[in-house]
């Protein structure tokens, strides 16, 4: 039986494998294939024998598995477009709240670019004017439970102040060692103002 026979049910060697380029120039290629007789992904390489007088005589194969790999780098890819389009502001710190992501919607709200902010505390850049005492204790719910929703003030870059309805989870290592947070925000500052001229009005 020839490889091709066994492993894709052919006649003869697939157009796809390297081993169809390597018969053609000698050459060691390499090449991603997906055998669905295989339910998986390889990585497969050909290299030339050559008998004694230096006539091709045959390829060596040598095909690694990389289904794992590729199923892992579409969920990356799928996670990244799913970042990228929220319409909420998600903003991913490390351990010490120094901002390491922040989405095109963060952008949009806050005014800052990624650039402008990576390395940053999120504390103190949206934060400012609230009570240390305030964001100590939101801090200690947050490591105390793992998440946290709540209602606060931030500032954009403008010093605009914004309602913002906030959730916060924290991110674990395989240990369940916190290695950071990542927080969901919502601009709800039409709504609260709605809410306080309805209040106005209701006293008049």
């Amino acid at each position: 039986l020839y490889c091709y026979e066994v492993i894709h049910g052919t006649d003869g060697p697939p157009d796809f494998c390297p081993h169809c380029m390597t018969r053609k120039d000698c050459q060691e290629h390499t090449a991603e294939v997906n055998e669905p007789r295989l339910e998986g992904d390889y990585l497969v390489t050909t290299t030339p024998l050559f008998d004694e007088n230096g006539v091709l005589a045959g390829t060596v194969h040598v095909a690694r598995d990389i289904t794992e790999q590729k199923r892992v780098a579409d969920q990356l890819r799928i996670q990244a477009t799913v970042w990228a389009n929220m319409s909420e502001a998600v903003i991913a710190t490390d351990a010490a709240f120094r901002i390491i992501a922040w989405n095109r919607a963060a952008t949009m709200l806050y005014g800052w670019t990624s650039e402008e902010v990576i390395g940053k505390n999120s504390w103190e850049l949206l934060h400012q004017g609230l009570a240390r005492e305030h964001i100590d204790r939101m801090i200690e719910a947050l490591q105390k439970e793992g998440r946290v929703s709540c209602n606060h003030e931030h500032y954009n870059k403008h010093g605009r102040r914004l309602n913002i309805e906030a959730r916060i989870v924290s991110r674990t290592d395989e240990h369940g060692q916190v290695t950071g947070y990542i927080a969901t925000n919502r601009d709800v500052t039409e709504e609260y103002e709605a809410q306080r001229k309805l209040r106005e009005s209701e006293m008049h």
